[in-house]
């Protein structure tokens, strides 16, 4: 049998700052700017093979591609559910202040920073939105 290499990596920790594994990333995330102009945001999904399991408040992912697994806190693991469906930044944001006693401000960085590191670990994607007739636009 073959080993299970593991890295354990905590996202989006409200409490206290964590490294920007990502901080050259050339990952666009949609603002609230975008949004407010009409422009329409990226959606974000949650890859459907990553295995997730709630761990009694943190949530490990397990990469079955790479054999990789992570780690979320409650935050990071209510952004994970709601990206089980495409969902745009806002929608991720929204989803996070109801949850947890957080402002708009205060969250959305680290919201930012975990969609980057997300995306760069092949866990999710970022989706063109559809177009008003169902066809993605580009």
């Amino acid at each position: 049998m073959g080993t299970v290499e593991t890295v354990t990596t905590h996202f989006l920790n409200f409490s206290q700052l964590f490294p920007k594994f990502m901080s050259n990333s050339s990952l666009n995330v949609s603002s609230s700017d975008e949004a407010a102009s009409g422009a329409a945001e990226c959606l974000y999904v949650a890859r459907p093979d990553v295995v997730a399991s709630d761990l009694g408040g943190h949530w490990a992912l397990l990469d079955l591609e790479t054999s990789l697994y992570y780690t979320l806190n409650a935050s990071g693991a209510e952004v994970w559910n709601a990206m089980q469906t495409p969902a745009p930044l806002s929608q991720l944001i929204s989803a996070v202040t109801k949850a947890f006693s957080v402002s708009e401000d205060d969250c959305r960085k680290d919201i930012e920073a975990l969609l980057q590191e997300l995306v760069a670990a092949g866990l999710a994607s970022v989706v063109a939105p559809e177009g008003p007739e169902g066809n993605a636009q580009s």
